[in-house]
């Protein structure tokens, strides 16, 4: 006889019998009972699985047990309740046999076999047809790394995003679980609180980021071409020779050569080169200020400036000489040229270029708003998930299996023990392959097949790399990597843990699955 599979997460519902972590054993006897004979008894036994997670896992309130291990038989009936841990593909063979002195005379009533599973539904949220195409050929993948730790994932919804966007902006703090351009304005409600996931899958993801520039001008008193200031977000795929091309449409010019760029000089003339050469400002990814033609002009790396409204505005203050007052100015001077561009027209502030024609010294301070790269795949939080499918169809699949992993609390720095006899506390046990942020990424992660290297990108000095010598990555690596497991598999040690966690609903809202509705 198969194992029968039971939900032991999900609350018990009246007329379904595979949900419930306490479920009702009833054996009937095999003969009807004498008028004046006495009530008959059975006994319930319990054979576990050899392969069942370590009792010193489970606390003694937690462990399987049967209720009334000798039931009484009421209406013709032996009735008893079963509980069972919340644990995945542990299987417990349950058998009722006749009450007797005699083992001859204990005859079998029943015998039944539970294997213990979790179930978690979700939805997905779906921004095009090539996210649609991706989901579909990494779905069964993805469930299939979670079956092995006796979690099934269960689709109930599947939703067109409200727009397709090239770039969807990832909250700062990972505390805004929205997205405007992913739901429709008549979101489905989530049903089955709190073990409802909700996925939105789009193409890119950006986060917000601030950029300030901070420039001294000056000009002598017969240069008037000092006169505006245009920032350039995103050089990044332009040769480093080059200027903007939204400067030289404004000037109705070429894109200079490299010999029309020089360095300044502290004054604001040019280090080298004729003195004509003045009038616009260039700064290059490797952070010089150059001059060129007739406006300012700023480059940095890997940005952009693609925000609603004023949204990229942040602020724009000036102070003429070293000493006086530095003043907010007006963000109607303000414009956008583009999405990687912003002007500022000097040349409308008289207080300033009078300043510039009395050979005053004028600080420009200059911040903005602008979206970079995320610098992540995806990210999650209690019951929602984003991944993005910019990446390779098995990066993309291990970040499913990472981020839903991350949603299950895993990867689990330590787990409690138990005394094996009694199921009192005895300690906690400490995941030997957990790292966090210190050593990268953000969040508990897993090291297995990687090894400790020096870096000078985290707070430690220190970062895993992986190992050559040994096998796959597990898929909760910090990083995506080409060496984690191509099906998104979890490596050992987490398929246990995860196989041992507390998926019951208070376990659940204690891992925030109710903070999205």
């Amino acid at each position: 006889m198969a194992a029968k599979k039971q939900y032991v997460n999900l609350p018990a519902k009246e007329g379904v019998t595979d949900r419930g972590n306490k479920p009702t054993l009833e054996a009937k006897p095999t003969s009807k009972r004498g008028f004046f004979s006495f009530k008959r008894k059975v006994d319930w036994t319990i054979e576990p699985g050899a392969k069942n997670v370590e009792v010193k896992y489970l606390a003694a309130a937690a462990r399987c047990k049967v209720k009334d291990p000798t039931t009484t038989e009421a209406d013709e009936k032996f009735t008893t309740e079963l509980t069972l841990p919340h644990t995945g593909k542990d299987t417990y063979k349950i058998k009722c046999k006749k009450h007797a002195k005699k083992e001859s005379d204990q005859t079998q009533l029943l015998e039944l076999e539970f294997e213990t599973w979790r179930k978690i539904y979700y939805s997905v949220w779906l921004m095009n047809q090539k996210c649609k195409t991706m989901f579909d050929n990494i779905k069964d993948k993805f469930h299939a790394a979670f079956e092995k730790a006796g979690i099934e994932l269960e689709l109930v919804g599947r939703f067109d995003c409200k727009q397709d966007e090239e770039t969807t902006v990832k909250p700062a703090h990972y505390t805004k679980l929205d997205l405007p351009s992913i739901y429709p304005d008549d979101k489905k409600d989530i049903k089955d609180r709190p073990f409802h996931l909700k996925i939105a899958f789009v193409n890119d993801l950006v986060k917000e980021d601030e950029q300030a520039l901070d420039r001294a001008l000056t000009r002598s008193k017969t240069d008037k071409t000092a006169n505006a200031w245009v920032e350039d977000l995103d050089a990044s795929t332009r040769p480093a020779s080059k200027g903007t091309k939204s400067a030289s449409e404004l000037d109705g010019v070429k894109d200079p050569a490299e010999g029309d760029a020089y360095e300044l000089s502290e004054n604001g003339t040019p280090k080298d080169g004729p003195a004509s050469k003045k009038g616009d400002l260039l700064v290059r990814k490797s952070g010089k200020w150059v001059v060129h033609r007739g406006r300012w002009v700023a480059h940095c790396k890997t940005s952009e400036l693609d925000r609603d409204g004023d949204a990229w505005k942040k602020e724009l203050k000036a102070k003429v000489g070293s000493s006086g007052a530095e003043r907010t100015l007006d963000k109607a001077r303000w414009e956008k040229v583009s999405k990687e561009e912003v002007k500022i027209k000097l040349h409308e502030d008289a207080e300033l270029n009078a300043a510039l024609d009395r050979g005053n010294k004028v600080t420009l301070r200059l911040k903005l708003n602008v979206l970079v790269n995320a610098g992540c795949c995806g990210y999650s939080i209690g019951n929602f998930v984003v991944c993005r499918s910019k990446d390779p169809e098995v990066s993309v699949l291990q970040t499913f299996t990472h981020e839903i992993g991350h949603g299950l609390q895993q990867a689990r720095k330590e787990c409690a023990l138990y005394k094996v006899d009694t199921g009192a506390s005895d300690g906690t046990e400490t995941n030997p392959v957990w790292y966090t942020d210190d050593h990268g990424g953000r969040g508990p992660h897993c090291w297995t097949n990687a090894k400790e290297v020096d870096s000078t990108k985290t707070t430690s000095g220190k970062t895993y790399a992986h190992d050559s010598t040994k096998g796959s990555l597990c898929t909760l690596y910090h990083a995506d990597h080409p060496k984690v497991d191509p099906d998104g598999a979890f490596c050992p040690t987490c398929l246990e843990n995860l196989r041992r966690t507390d998926l019951s609903a208070e376990a659940m809202k204690a891992k925030y699955w109710e903070l999205y509705k």
